[in-house]
């Protein structure tokens, strides 16, 4: 079994900068007997480590109870994450990423290709499958920064704009929505742009390839800008918050928050296949 977000065959420990760490040579799998179980339907990860917040959604998805909503919060150090059935070569400006210690990372999901770094946050919200309505967890999002005073709206693809920009890139999943389900759950997922480097963004996600035929599923290009553009106040911690509270409101979930961090027992079930800069 193929770790969630990464191929082995497609990874290379100088692709990682330090603080990300490698990769062992075996590999997590989601059917290995374990006792352990999520006790919060809140989550924020105080891990930066791409590859272990990655696993750590599906884990989570696949092991909460199927009646419960679900959050979960994290940021990635600077990476690029593709689609599960998107080619890196029409995705990813690879020299680019190899010159500036930048990795790419192939999540299972489908849908398109995103950038991540300290200026994004990833939001995560699973529900039961019956009660999935890929309007109403977009809706959590917008009220949560409309909250930070940013005049927010979700667009037809559930994007979140400002303007006629896009500030909230969606995982889509299944015929361009942004949302996967699987038996009884569903989840909705995406990024939100704070303060990111956009700079950095474009010069990984430009490839010029027009004449490569892929099987791939191509990425949706689309402007984009940062939240600090409307509001110079927002941070990560402050939408972190937000978020929360706008899930709790819509599910009516009183749950105390879990923070994961270096210490946490769910580390044990990763920790394996990680180095122990997580």
């Amino acid at each position: 079994m193929r770790l969630f977000c990464a191929h082995a065959s497609q990874l290379s420990t100088r692709y990682l900068p330090s603080p990300i760490g490698t990769l062992s040579s075996r590999f997590y799998s989601p059917g290995r007997p374990t006792t352990l179980k999520p006790r919060s339907v809140v989550y924020v990860s105080k891990s930066v480590n791409p590859y272990f917040n990655l696993t750590l959604e599906d884990w989570l998805f696949r092991h909460s109870p199927a009646d419960t909503p679900l959050l979960l919060l994290y940021r990635n150090s600077p990476c690029v994450v593709i689609g599960r059935n998107q080619n890196p070569w029409k995705e990813v400006n690879l020299q680019a990423a190899k010159q500036k210690g930048i990795p790419w990372i192939r999540r299972r999901s489908g849908g398109g290709t995103v950038f991540h770094d300290f200026g994004n946050t990833n939001y995560s919200i699973h529900v039961p499958r019956a009660a999935f309505d890929r309007t109403k967890t977009a809706e959590v999002v917008v009220r949560a920064v409309r909250a930070l005073e940013v005049d927010a709206y979700a667009n037809e693809r559930n994007d979140i704009c400002v303007g006629s920009k896009k500030m909230s890139s969606f995982h889509p999943h299944v015929s361009g929505s942004a949302y996967k389900i699987v038996s009884n759950r569903a989840y909705h997922h995406g990024t939100m742009l704070i303060s990111t480097r956009l700079d950095t963004l474009g010069d990984l996600l430009h490839v010029d390839k027009p004449t490569m035929s892929t099987k791939g599923v191509g990425s949706v290009r689309s402007p984009v800008c940062n939240l600090v553009e409307s509001n110079p106040r927002v941070t990560h911690e402050a939408l972190v918050d937000s978020v929360i509270k706008s899930f709790r409101e819509e599910y009516r979930v009183t749950d105390q928050v879990q923070c994961l961090g270096h210490m946490s027992p769910i580390l044990a079930i990763f920790t394996p296949f990680l180095d122990s800069r997580v």
